[in-house]
């Protein structure tokens, strides 16, 4: 035999063991460079996240306002129809709730228990809210006066704000406004309710002045008690028992963000500076989304109570929330995008 042929011989035969090696310490047939790469050094680890971006799932098929979870469910209006649809986001399948078309519907507020609403229609004298019963099939106006509504935690009553010549007036009643009695008298304008415990509304109001905006709490006996005090542009996201706050406002111009323990009174400020309008709470903690930080898309991120963040997942789109929602397994994110007005669903994992 040649040398030449002799030299191709060994060179093969050391190729055919260097393949062979390859394969057993590698079946998978994955780059031996990237595995080695991933042991060695952490930082790599973010090179598969990058090119595994999560992609968002399409929950609603028309554009919608005032969506609301039931269950693994979504329960939506059609914005400008006021027709009601029903996704499961287990089956990604959408069943009609109701067909009629709404005049005039601009928005809904749903009763805990998804059998209820108030829904505001447009009107020439000023929006006008009703009342309407998915059981009863009944739609009952309430008082003309009336800026804002919100149910109570176990859907029996109603807290409304009522506006009078002097400012306003808060009330509870029954959900078809009924039984009324006033609790509160505010010189503000309007507000926007949110009853949080059986004994907790939160009250929300802007000063037409200044544009800063006041918080403070209410009881069933209209006692007060005073929570963000004229700040600029503030954002909120509450807990659900209305035990904590992450919001957001405006200081010398710059956004921060922070977490708000109500019953210890203890601020916690957020490193990651994060509109609190585009996050939800879960069980103990904040899901935010937001975008990358020079990157395109978005990011999924978790805010523990003592500010830590922890990053969740990334994704290949990037949304403009108007509402920000968790499943009740706390597994998806549920966001209703303010350019097209669709409803998303993003899987998260925790």
């Amino acid at each position: 035999m040649s040398r030449k042929n002799i030299t191709i011989s060994i060179l093969s035969l050391i190729g055919v063991n260097v393949f062979l090696l390859s394969y057993i310490l590698n079946p998978s047939g994955e780059a031996l460079s990237g595995r080695l790469i991933d042991k060695f050094d952490g930082s790599a680890n973010e090179a598969p996240a990058e090119k595994n971006k999560e992609s968002a799932s399409r929950v609603s098929n028309h554009e919608a306002i005032s969506p609301v979870m039931s269950g693994n469910s979504v329960i939506y209006y059609e914005k400008g129809t006021g027709r009601v649809f029903k996704t499961s986001l287990e089956t990604n399948t959408t069943e009609t709730i109701s067909e009629s078309i709404l005049r005039d519907f601009l928005s809904a507020v749903w009763a805990p228990d998804k059998r209820q609403v108030i829904a505001k229609f447009y009107g020439p004298l000023g929006n006008e809210f009703r009342y309407y019963s998915y059981d009863t099939k009944k739609t009952i106006p309430l008082d003309r006066n009336v800026r804002s509504a919100v149910f109570s935690p176990n859907s029996s009553q109603i807290a409304y704000f009522k506006s009078t010549p002097e400012g306003g007036e808060i009330y509870i009643s029954n959900p078809d406004g009924s039984d009324s009695h006033r609790i509160f008298k505010t010189a503000f304008l309007d507000t926007d309710l949110k009853w949080l415990a059986d004994d907790l509304i939160v009250v929300s109001a802007i000063n037409s002045a200044d544009q800063l905006h006041y918080v403070f709490s209410l009881n069933r006996d209209g006692e007060i008690r005073k929570i963000f005090d004229g700040l600029m542009k503030l954002d909120t996201a509450w807990r659900g028992d209305g035990a904590a706050v992450i919001y957001s406002s405006f200081d010398n111009g710059s956004l921060e963000s922070r977490i708000l323990n109500l019953n210890t009174g203890t601020e916690v400020k957020i490193s990651k500076n994060i509109a609190a309008g585009q996050c939800s709470w879960g069980t103990n903690s904040v899901v935010c989304v937001s975008r990358q930080d020079g990157g395109s898309g978005d990011e999924i991120f978790l805010i523990n109570p003592q500010g830590d963040i922890i990053s969740l997942t990334k994704t290949s789109q990037s949304f403009n929330p108007s509402e920000v929602m968790l499943s009740p397994d706390e597994s998806r994110l549920i966001i209703l995008n303010r350019p097209d007005n669709l409803i998303y669903s993003l899987r998260i994992n925790q």
